[in-house]
């Protein structure tokens, strides 16, 4: 069993990723802030993180540099509807691992990009 923290401010979107997610055995921590999944990455260690671009408080880049400069190195897919050259770039600087634009099939993008990522922490 894998724990994977969920960020997502779509409660919708939210709840149908964490279902598929439980269906295939994963322990999923759900936040919808960026302060939030830091507050849990404190006290907690995950083997990926499934990031929004998109949120209330920050950005999912501004988010994962800050979980870089923790030095938690930890498989990360970010995720946006609007997808930005520069958020590619910044998202390849940062270590992510894959990057998906919404609307993306759960069957053909999704659980391929958590397998691959979840293959690189041996889980």
């Amino acid at each position: 069993m894998s724990r994977i923290l969920l960020l997502e401010d779509e409660v919708g979107f939210q709840h149908m990723l964490k279902s598929v997610l439980d269906v295939f055995g994963h322990e999923v921590t759900v936040c919808r802030e960026g302060q939030e999944a830091l507050d849990f990455l404190r006290g907690e260690r995950y083997d990926l993180l499934i990031f929004d671009h998109f949120l209330p408080d920050m950005t999912g880049i501004e988010c994962l540099e800050k979980i870089r400069e923790q030095h938690i190195e930890t498989p990360v897919i970010l995720m946006t509807a609007v997808p930005q050259w520069n958020t590619v770039a910044d998202a390849i600087r940062l270590n992510a691992v894959d990057f998906l634009q919404k609307p993306f099939g759960v069957a053909d993008e999704f659980l391929p990009a958590v397998n691959h990522c979840l293959s690189k922490t041996g889980n």
